[in-house]
């Protein structure tokens, strides 16, 4: 039998070289998060819903996807051809030194680029990601000089422009704006600016870079003087596609389809969740306890929260509910029950809708600010699950669907609202669901309701209604006095 002293030493051995093992680890420099991440990669769960909205089709923007696929390798060309026309817009330099000046300005900026990426990026050395910036950029750049300036289209022949609405354009304006597919705006902004100082040309005197991308993007430019500079391209789309009064930090967070619940600073509702007759064994154990009803939860077993559940708009309508499409030029977002009347603003369901909703919803997701296009497609989740509460939309002028199939409609609003997490504590909607709710459990408008939908549905079973009444009530006094 070994002695103790040699156990000890054995053990006292093996934690030497499990301490120089860590020792080692700990000294390599691992990137660091940078408070100014902006550009993600999507989630795996939200991704596994509907992979090819947030993937490039034709041009890949960014350390992401950066020369990952073979279908990008065509735009790469593009790209070289685009960035000799952006250097040529001061043709008194010549060339070499204008890619030098280049070179030498985006290298100011490559730290702070850096830092606007939330993944790992090391593996690109500072040449790499210095050209990266260069040709994607300038890409961008040009591109949009060459939508604003007519005199390009009529003396440039660019398959990407020999229509204004091409399905090259199309599809390029989409890749444009996908979450993994960026570049930081002051990068695109310098770029600009490197060009407009240095041009000869008053050919793009006058316009902001920001104006240039609003007008490619075909965005409404009004109110946009006091926008603040956004963070990269989606960022502006979104900024342009909500309300300018930003949303109140949450604090509690709920999954949809996961019934898990996530406790995010909440420091009152911990305190009380912590008053709990047993300890927990792991962690696993503490969030099974926190989610089983305690003593002083509510008889109504929502612990006096908001609701968090919709009927739908069939079962609305079938409860009296009446709808009605918002007026024209109401906000997206701005969704109202009056006088047992659902306002909701005209949506516009198209090919891009999904991937452009799903790329802006990823984003909330992962920022973890703002939570206002997760909220409201949380209601209309809520209220579509069948392709009959499409038809009833489409028929309120709620909808309009050029998918052409309600079906397809159905199911792709349901992806919308799914792996996603919603504050339930300030999400945006949460009255509106309270007063929904209240109006649809009342019995009585869903009887009076009932009749008019089934059988008073026309003014003739109106007619045909009381005239049987009449009938009846002559009968009845006709054997009365008989």
């Amino acid at each position: 039998m070994a002695s103790t002293s040699s156990i000890d030493h054995h053990q006292d051995y093996a934690a030497d070289n499990l301490a120089a093992s860590l020792v080692k680890k700990l000294e390599v420099e691992y990137p660091l998060i940078s408070p100014n991440r902006c550009i993600f990669k999507v989630p795996h769960k939200l991704r596994v819903v509907n992979e090819k909205v947030f993937v490039p089709k034709a041009v890949s923007i960014g350390p992401y996807h950066h020369k990952k696929l073979e279908q990008y390798e065509a735009m790469e060309k593009y790209k070289l051809h685009y960035l000799k026309q952006f250097l040529h817009h001061n043709p008194c330099i010549p060339l070499k030194t204008c890619v030098k000046n280049c070179v030498l300005m985006l290298k100011r900026y490559e730290k702070s680029a850096r830092e606007c990426y939330a993944e790992d990026i090391s593996k690109l050395s500072s040449d790499e990601f210095v050209e990266m910036m260069m040709l994607d950029g300038c890409f961008i750049v040009e591109l949009f000089l060459m939508f604003w300036i007519p005199p390009k289209f009529s003396t440039h022949f660019d398959p990407l422009f020999a229509h204004k609405y091409s399905l090259n354009r199309q599809l390029i304006a989409e890749d444009l704006v996908l979450l993994e597919n960026q570049l930081p705006f002051f990068v695109l902004q310098a770029l600009f600016d490197f060009i407009n100082n240095a041009s000869q040309s008053q050919n793009h005197s006058g316009i902001s870079f920001l104006k240039l991308a609003l007008r490619f993007f075909n965005c409404n430019e009004e109110g946009t003087s006091t926008l603040e500079e956004p963070s990269h391209l989606l960022d502006l789309i979104y900024k342009t596609s909500i309300p300018s009064k930003s949303p109140k930090e949450g604090d509690e967070m709920e999954e949809r389809d996961g019934g898990c619940l996530h406790l995010l600073k909440k420091k009152k509702k911990m305190e009380m969740e912590m008053e709990m007759e047993m300890e927990p064994s792991h962690l696993l154990d503490l969030k099974y306890i926190m989610s089983i009803p305690s003593k002083k939860t509510n008889d109504n077993g929502d612990g006096g929260g908001s609701p968090r559940t919709l009927p739908t708009a069939t079962q609305l309508w079938e409860a009296g509910v009446k709808f009605r499409a918002a007026p024209r030029g109401t906000h997206l977002l701005y969704i109202k029950f009056e006088n047992g009347t659902l306002e909701i603003p005209t949506i516009i369901v198209e090919d891009d809708t999904e991937q452009q909703f799903r790329n802006m919803i990823a984003y909330e997701q992962c920022s973890g600010e703002r939570s206002h296009m997760t909220d409201y497609f949380i209601v209309i989740d809520d209220l579509v699950s069948s392709p009959g509460d499409v038809s009833l939309l489409k028929r309120k002028g709620i909808f309009i669907n050029w998918l052409g199939d309600d079906e397809e409609a159905s199911n792709m609003v349901n992806k919308m609202g799914k792996n996603v997490y919603v504050s339930s504590e300030e999400f945006q909607y949460k009255d509106l669901y309270k007063k929904l709710n209240d109006y649809y459990a009342n019995p009585w408008r869903k009887w009076k309701a009932m009749l008019k939908h089934d059988y008073f549905n026309t003014p003739w079973s109106l007619v045909a209604f009381l005239a049987a009444l009449a009938v009846l009530i002559c009968t009845f006094i006709q054997t009365v006095n008989s």
